[in-house]
């Protein structure tokens, strides 16, 4: 199935996690800075800034994940059969088929019912 450019390019769980964990760092190594350079009475609410800002960055970015993500297509639910452990006969009925194959007919009609897909290429060198 194919996924939109906005739905594709949305960051999963593992790259909105490490995203979050660099604003973090960077929001607390901006807090030390900021905190070291004015006089000292007022260090506390210079170091605040920067954690906080990174923090408001952080919300922003993972509202925006989120939404990403919730534009993505369902997962393709996987068929439980477990068909490499069945005999041979047993696979092939299971697909509708049999031992010898599919009959021409039959290849034909399966064919025609099958949904065009916009990214297969035809069979060559590209």
């Amino acid at each position: 199935m194919p996924q939109s450019a906005a739905a594709s390019a949305a960051p999963g769980p593992a790259e909105t996690s490490a995203t979050i964990v660099q604003l973090a760092a960077y929001g607390s190594v901006t807090g030390a800075l900021l905190a070291l350079g004015g006089p000292r009475a007022s260090a506390t609410e210079r170091a605040v800034l920067g954690v906080n800002g990174a923090a408001g960055v952080g919300l922003v970015s993972g509202i925006w994940s989120a939404r990403a993500l919730a534009r993505r297509p369902a997962p393709v639910v996987s068929d439980a059969q477990i068909w490499h452990e069945l005999e041979s006969a047993e696979a092939a009925r299971g697909l509708g088929s049999t031992p010898d194959g599919l009959t021409d007919t039959a290849a034909a009609e399966r064919l025609a019912s099958r949904r065009p897909d916009p990214e297969e290429r035809p069979p060559g060198i590209h």
